[in-house]
């Protein structure tokens, strides 16, 4: 009796201490991360309307990552990044990337997504990119 009863308080010690074992929280941006294909639409004005022709279209096989400071990172093209904050909802909140650029945007579901960036330098231009997530 004494030897199911020692069997019973170790297996109970056991999955006590298992379960109280701090677990990591599952990061919400972690949906996002991975291989994406981009097409990427340059516009050679800030504001393009539906009669201004795209001046140059990138397509490109790039990567999204979060990092420790909490920004997802997105590279949409061979030569450019952009670090963003994306809220729950897969929103851009923090959208100013540099000075004289700003991108709004949303994930769309967890594989498509939509930037809107914008250069208001000295020589202004848009840039719109789309998404889709490599399954």
């Amino acid at each position: 009796m004494k030897k199911y009863l020692y069997q019973i308080l170790l297996i109970s010690f056991v999955l006590i201490l298992y379960n109280s074992c701090k677990k990591d929280p599952v990061d919400y941006r972690e949906k996002y991360c991975g291989d994406w294909n981009f097409e990427t639409k340059f516009y050679d004005q800030t504001y393009p309307s539906d009669d201004n022709e795209v001046d140059t279209i990138y397509n490109y096989e790039g990567v999204i990552w979060y990092d420790s400071a909490g920004k997802v990172n997105i590279k949409f093209r061979e030569d450019y990044i952009i670090t963003v904050k994306v809220n729950l909802e897969g929103e851009i909140t923090d959208n100013i990337i540099k000075d004289n650029e700003t991108a709004t945007g949303k994930f769309i579901r967890t594989d498509s997504l939509f930037i809107d960036l914008k250069s208001h330098g000295f020589y202004p231009s848009t840039q719109l990119i789309y998404g889709m997530k490599v399954e």
